[in-house]
This record gives structure tokens, sequence and C-alpha cells, in this order.
């Protein structure tokens, strides 16, 4: 429980602060924006990493960007939209090979 109040006001902290759509984001919607992933926090107890923004006309700033936060205590990781949620990233069998989703 408290591991779930720590990931959601982190992400809560960080989302508030994305930055706002200009020019380096046109606005053709559904459009992914490639970017070095960015990392933008490492704790003893967390890794925050930016994967990718993408254009989104109904966002507060018209860009959404996903992040992947990884827990370094249970080794789990998850999977933030700005402006949506977080979902825990998970895995399971199908047959003889392990195929990763989400939870």
């Amino acid at each position: 429980m408290k591991t779930k109040i720590f990931i959601a006001l982190t992400l809560a902290f960080i989302f508030s602060g994305c930055e706002s759509a200009s020019s380096k984001y046109p606005s053709v919607s559904g459009q992914v924006y490639k970017e070095e992933p960015k990392i933008i926090s490492n704790t003893s107890e967390f890794d925050l990493v930016k994967k990718q923004s993408f254009f989104d006309d109904d966002a507060y700033s018209q860009v959404r960007s996903v992040y992947v936060l990884k827990d370094k205590t249970t080794g789990k990781e998850y999977i933030g939209i700005s402006g949506i949620g977080i979902s825990e990233r998970g895995s399971h069998t199908s047959g003889k090979s392990t195929i990763q989703d989400e939870r």
C-alpha cells in the first residue's frame, strides 16, 4: 500500500511538470515522436525513464508522454502515460514461451 501511494505521488509530481506543446511537436493526430529514452529519476528505490511522446489533441498541452517506472525492491515495472494513469507490467506463459503483458 505504501509503495502504491509513493508511485502515485511520484508520477503526479512528474506529470505536473510536463512541457507544453511547441514546434517540437507538430499537430498531427496520433503521431509518435521518436526520442532517446531519458532517465527522469534514479533513486535507491525507483528508476523512471521517459520513453516517447505523442500528439493528443485531448491532452492539456496537446502532448502525452510514455514512462516506465521500475521498483528496484520488487523488480516490478509499471507503464505510465501522462494524464492517463499507470499499469503494472507483467507476463504470462503461452505454451512454452513467456509473453510480456500489462495487468
